[in-house]
This record gives structure tokens, sequence and C-alpha cells, in this order.
């Protein structure tokens, strides 16, 4: 798995009034993966808005990851996601940067040492790509405490034990 790079990219300027649909684009799906087998490939759609919002620390409403076949038949790469940084925020925040060898499904992270919440519960991560997930922790701790116990795991993992 290399970074990723859009295999076709549809742009579409759309204005809609609250509360209606449209539909934006449509086409076959052979001429989007070409010879690549429907197991192999997901897609992410990526929203924008038309004009960037002021303070925003990026110009992405939203991202929807979209697998084309069921679970049980996509064919996963084997997953090494790992825990590249950890900093303490505040005394019950901390900061934990994420990243992986190849495209991994439904990241999660764990820690039993302590209590509390990650701010994204799963996701996908792209292949030479970090992600940033905030622990809040119920109580104060220190880093270390935080490190014993964290642990993070793909779907691959489920899988592939």
């Amino acid at each position: 798995d290399t970074p990723a790079k859009p295999l076709r990219r549809v742009f579409a300027a759309v204005t809609l009034p609250n509360h209606t649909s449209a539909l934006v684009w449509s086409g076959q799906l052979d001429s989007l993966l070409g010879t690549r087998p429907a197991a192999t490939v997901f897609l992410r759609l990526s929203l924008r808005p038309a004009v960037a919002v002021s303070g925003a620390a990026e110009d992405v409403l939203t991202v929807t990851d979209h697998w084309l076949t069921p679970f049980h038949e996509v064919v996963l790469p084997p997953a090494r996601p790992v825990i590249v940084e950890v900093v303490l925020n505040k005394e019950a925040s901390a900061t934990i940067t994420i990243a992986s060898n190849v495209t991994a499904a439904f990241v999660s992270l764990e820690c039993d040492t302590l209590e509390g919440a990650f701010t994204d519960g799963a996701f996908t991560l792209l292949a030479a790509q970090e992600r940033r997930v905030t622990f809040l922790g119920r109580r104060r701790f220190s880093r270390e405490e935080l490190v014993a116990g964290l642990r993070v795991r793909s779907l691959w993992d489920t899988y592939n034990p």
C-alpha cells in the first residue's frame, strides 16, 4: 500500500436549499475501479465548503468512507497502526498521534489503565497519513500512566489476531 492518491476526482459545485437533496454524480463502478477488484478498494467522500470557514482548523466539513463489498469479503492488507507520539495537554487530557504502514480500517485506541474516552472511536487511517486523537480522562494522570495502558488496533487485527 502506497500513500493514498485518488484514482479519480469529481468536482461538482452544488447549492441546495435546506431540507432538500440532489444526485450530484453517478457513474459506472467498472470505469471507476478499472481492473481492481471491488473487495480491495473503498471510496472516500470528502465534502468541503465553497468558502473557507473563518477560524476552522481545516476546510473539510465531513469525510465518509464507503466500502464496496461486505466487510467479510474485503481484502485487508496486513495493517500495523502504531502510536507515534503521546503529548500530555493538561492533567486530564492527552493527544495521541497514530500512523499505519498501509490503509487500516476501523482503527481504534484502547486504554486499560485509565477510565476516559477518545474523541474518535474508530476511523480509516490511510497509509503514510498521521491522525491525532485526544484522550479525555476522568481524573488526572501522568503521560507514563497513559502510555502503559495504550493499545491501537484495526479491523485487520480482529481477523488476524
